[in-house]
């Protein structure tokens, strides 16, 4: 009987992984889709970073505005500390990481915006519940840092300012994530939302939006429009999946955002892949698998196999 009630719990929660991952696949898709949106629309006319990441919350705060009005959702966290932690953090990466749309190519944006999960793995020490990480893991950490180099290619002569922009998202994303995952502990996705895209719209207006909005035209306003709607899916997506998936499981599917964002750069902006670009990609790709722990899981099965 116990057999039979631990193989049953054992399916449920695998299918809930198999849940987690499938919405953070999606979101993937949704994210690079905006950073599409948001080249296209920059493209057009000079709207800037700044003014993609002002659509991007204030859309995603009426679109979660309506839902928890429709619903009647509480909307008071039941941890102000983790929500706007996790709103601070968010609100810094995404404008950092449209800054990077603006000045580089979507493919570098999007690769250096995915070394996040290398700055949660050297946060998590200081997070409640922490548990040791095997020392293998120093080495992907090492292997990220290795990728995110050659995808820069640093010459301080003539460093691109959307590299940097791009890395520094990747910062504040993992932090953002770490907070994410403490924050869904007391709330609910709508709740963090909520106060995320709420104060991120504050925070952009106030840097000031005026002139780039000035020179938009009806379809720059769409594209941008666009990037806000996709934006918010995504962003729910990602908040709802990392209830059923840990961040390390769950930062190899969100890592399927490079793909999509690579090939549609490449598709749509005609954006070179540089050999120093895909080398890059590849060390970080293989660290988001690495640190995920997915490679141990499977040789601790084979080696039980094989004893058996």
């Amino acid at each position: 009987m116990k057999t039979t009630v631990g193989l049953l719990g054992g399916r449920l929660q695998l299918r809930a992984v198999h849940y987690g991952a499938a919405l953070l696949g999606v979101a993937a898709f949704f994210f690079a889709l905006t950073t599409v949106l948001a080249k296209a629309a920059g493209e057009r006319a000079p709207v800037g970073g700044l003014a993609a990441a002002f659509f991007r919350f204030a859309v995603g705060f009426v679109v979660i505005g309506a839902v928890a009005g429709h619903r009647r959702l509480p909307v008071r966290p039941n941890s102000w500390q983790w929500t706007l932690l996790r709103a601070a953090f968010n609100i810094a990466a995404s404008i950092l990481f449209f800054l990077a749309v603006e000045q580089t190519t979507i493919t570098n944006a999007n690769l250096l915006n995915m070394t996040s999960p290398v700055f949660i793995f050297l946060l998590a020490p200081l997070m409640p519940g922490y548990r040791q990480r095997p020392a293998v893991d120093y080495f992907f950490l090492v292997l990220t840092m290795i990728g995110a180099w050659l995808v820069v290619v640093p010459r301080f002569d003539a460093v691109n300012l959307g590299d940097v922009y791009g890395l520094l998202s990747g910062v504040a994303g993992g932090i953002a994530i770490t907070m994410l995952y403490q924050a869904r502990r007391y709330d609910t996705a709508v709740v963090i939302l909520l106060y995320q895209m709420g104060l991120g719209t504050i925070a952009t207006i106030y840097w000031g939006l005026g002139p780039a909005l000035a020179a938009a035209d009806p379809l720059v306003w769409l594209l941008l429009v666009g990037v806000g709607l996709c934006g918010a899916l995504a962003q729910y997506l990602l908040t709802e999946g990392y209830r059923y998936i840990d961040t390390q499981r769950g930062s190899i599917v969100s890592s399927l955002q490079i793909v999509f964002a690579a090939v549609m750069g490449v598709l749509l902006f005609g954006e070179p892949l540089t050999l120093r670009t895909l080398l890059g990609g590849l060390c970080i790709g293989l660290s988001l698998v690495g640190i995920s722990g997915v490679w141990r899981g499977r040789a601790a099965l084979f080696r039980r196999a094989v004893g058996r």
